[in-house]
């Protein structure tokens, strides 16, 4: 009894640390996808369309004062005029000659005995021409119906292309994680088809789910070439541990990009249960039910019908 709820805590803890991922490809909304969606909540919000197209004049003429003035009281008074003149210098450096929003989001909490509040977040690029982005990341509130909308958050900074176009060069990892992406599900795709496929092969099932394990599993940032172990890892912030023994990724290989101004990311892993599978499948380690278990499963599928 003892062994069996050992058993049964030792899976839960397992169960905990896993996740399992779904979308091979995800490709994340473009600037003018997000511009849209912005236009579309035009009749529905008014007020965050005005407070919008006032950034975006605003940036476009350069006039970085018109934006700072947005600023909430609180804010304002915490941000010198000196830390808001590189921004100024750059701007008329080498003006503005595009503004793409890469991030539109709002929440609006109603609240019983004090006027509700709106929150917008909004992250801008600023395109120059031949000089670096500037990315601007904003968080504005409203405090009831009708009020001015102000910055409680305001930063910026530059944004190298090195982030998030193609590198000039492939290194040795880029080589290998390609290697690695082509390789997981492949031996994945081949062991599946194998496991279906054989004859009175024991623990079919068992071998299905083994066969999508990959440790460790990595996080790759094709622009920048960094990369992190997502698993197994072990995270502690502020006290909170969160731990990650086993990521699934069904199709043995993820690609994934955030939006027009983020890096692609390839999360891969190393095979081990299809290798495992590989290993015994050409060893003759596979066990097979012999005939006696087969008329057992038989006999308990007759019983089941009837």
């Amino acid at each position: 009894m003892i062994l069996r709820l050992y058993l049964a805590v030792m899976a839960c803890v397992l169960l905990a640390g896993c996740s399992v991922n779904f979308q091979p490809y995800t490709r994340g909304p473009s600037a003018d996808s997000i511009e849209d969606f912005a236009d579309e909540m035009a009749d529905e919000r008014p007020e965050l369309q005005a407070f919008r197209l006032a950034i975006t004049e605003a940036a476009l003429a350069g006039d970085i004062d018109a934006i700072t003035a947005l600023m909430h009281p609180d804010l304002s008074a915490s941000v010198s005029p000196e830390q808001l003149t590189p921004l100024r210098d750059l701007v008329l450096a080498v003006p503005i000659t595009r503004v793409d929003m890469i991030t539109y989001r709002w929440h609006q909490q109603v609240r019983v005995d004090q006027p509700d509040q709106t929150t917008l977040w909004l992250e801008y690029i600023l395109v120059r021409d031949g000089a670096p982005l500037l990315h601007l990341n904003i968080a504005a509130e409203q405090t009831g119906e009708g009020q001015p909308y102000l910055f409680r958050t305001f930063r910026w900074q530059e944004f190298e292309v090195a982030y998030w176009e193609d590198p000039e060069e492939l290194t040795r990892l880029h080589y290998v994680m390609i290697a690695l992406a082509i390789l997981s599900p492949f031996l994945i795709l081949q062991s599946l088809i194998k496991i279906l496929t054989t004859p009175r092969l024991a623990g079919r099932w068992a071998w299905l789910l083994a066969i999508f394990v990959t440790i460790p599993t990595i996080q790759f940032v094709w622009s920048t070439g960094a990369f992190q172990v997502l698993a197994p890892s072990l995270n502690g912030d502020g006290g909170n541990y969160t731990f990650q023994i086993i990521r699934f990724i069904l199709t043995g290989t993820e690609i994934s990009k955030g939006g027009d101004y983020h890096s692609w990311v390839i999360t891969t892993g190393f095979p081990l249960g299809a290798l495992l599978f590989h290993i015994r499948w050409f060893t003759g380690q596979l066990k097979r039910k012999d005939d006696d278990a087969l008329r057992m499963e038989g006999a308990a599928d007759t019983d089941a019908r009837v």
